[in-house]
């Protein structure tokens, strides 16, 4: 009877592929959004009825990007976290086999 468990640290590390790609794929999709909204220019005009647009506006859009690039981020350190998990088990077991 075997009462332990198997870990496959290739596979662990494999597994951290995807999170890279979406992380990856929202990074650019807020480049995109970022460069559209650059290249509005001054699109709210100087007047008082713009300034008090962008008032409200620019701040919104400031923390909706900062949001997203956050989430970029957490879903790549996922991926990291993976790779890292499976260079731990890797290190452990391979010293663990070599004991006495």
């Amino acid at each position: 009877m075997d009462d332990g468990f198997a870990t496959h640290p290739g596979e662990l590390a494999a597994a951290a592929g995807p999170f890279d790609e979406a992380a990856g794929v929202v990074a650019e999709a807020l480049a995109a959004l970022r460069t559209t909204l650059d290249g509005l220019g001054d699109y709210v005009g100087g007047d008082e009825q713009g300034r008090a647009f962008a008032a409200q506006y620019d701040p919104e859009v400031a923390e909706a990007t900062a949001a997203v690039d956050h989430e970029a981020r957490a879903v790549r350190s996922l991926g990291d976290a993976l790779r890292g998990s499976a260079h731990d088990y890797a290190a452990g077991d391979g010293g663990l086999a070599g004991g006495p």
